[in-house]
């Protein structure tokens, strides 16, 4: 809400009359120090894990099967990215992270066929700061939601390095997972990279050898779109 319809809407429901500069001026203190306060709650808490359980960059682990939270209950799952958001002073990077429960979907015939995903008990973070920072607050999240260092945490990405980078610090004993929608861009660029003659030819090659195998149809019509405009 703009300051000015905050201080409007501050005089119809309370009869208290604060100029739209004092809104501005107590909300920007008020933000300043709800910022620092939660800056130190983070380093608080990871001192707290480190304490417990010392950091080590290991190797992500091959599978979230073996470990004992990979029941039907479900799993604990982080996930980081990074976007643009417009302010008034202009575009800024925003990252977002959210800490979640995975729960796996079995099929209805009762063979017990994982068939799907299903999240909840989400919580976020958002950091406009560094990709360091918003790793940080993601893992002092997972700190306060009670995940232990036996547990085994799946990091869910795009593919971008910084995110990589960001698991291996503070997740070791963590399962990368690279997100289907990514994933399935960047085999529609290889695709279209190899078959780029099927521009040329009407043909959708890249569907035959990407879609066919591994989609299996889904998504097949919008990448094809894209594969004929060069854009895949």
């Amino acid at each position: 809400m703009p300051f000015e319809g905050a201080s409007a809407a501050l005089e119809t429901l309370t009869g208290i009359d604060v100029s739209p500069k004092e809104v501005q001026r107590i909300t920007e203190e008020r933000g300043l120090l709800l910022d620092s306060t939660l800056t130190e709650e983070g380093q608080l808490l990871l001192r707290c894990c480190k304490m417990h359980h010392p950091q080590a960059h290991s190797s992500p682990s091959s599978s979230p099967s073996s470990s004992p939270s990979s029941s039907s209950e479900g799993v604990w799952a982080v996930a980081l990215d990074a976007g643009r958001v417009r302010y008034e002073d202009g575009w800024h990077d925003v990252k977002a992270g959210v800490v979640f429960r995975a729960q796996p979907i079995c099929d209805e015939q009762g063979e017990g066929k994982i068939v799907g995903a299903s999240t909840s008990r989400q919580s976020y973070i958002a950091e406009v700061g560094s990709m360091e920072r918003a790793g940080e607050r993601l893992a002092a999240e997972t700190c306060r939601r009670g995940v232990s260092s036996e547990e085994r945490v799946v990091c869910l990405g795009d593919g971008a390095p910084s995110n990589w980078a960001q698991f291996e610090m503070h997740f070791p004993n963590r399962v990368e997972v690279l997100d289907w929608y990514h994933a399935m861009e960047h085999l529609w660029a290889a695709g279209n990279g190899i078959f780029v003659w099927a521009r040329h030819t009407g043909g959708d090659k890249v569907g035959e050898a990407v879609g066919g195998g591994v989609m299996g149809g889904q998504g097949r019509s919008r990448h094809s779109r894209l594969a004929q405009r060069g854009e895949a």
